[in-house]
């Protein structure tokens, strides 16, 4: 989230967007990761 706001102090939206894209995809892998692991799925 750093890189984030870091990118917006800049005005550098376009870099603000992409990690936030970045951040959302890391978030939904991690929750997947989740959802197997309490089903007992090893990855």
């Amino acid at each position: 989230m750093g890189t984030v706001k870091e990118a917006l102090e800049n005005k550098e939206y376009e870099r603000a967007h992409r990690n936030l894209i970045n951040l959302s995809d890391n978030n939904e892998e991690l929750m997947q990761e989740i959802r197997w692991a309490r089903k007992g799925i090893k990855i």
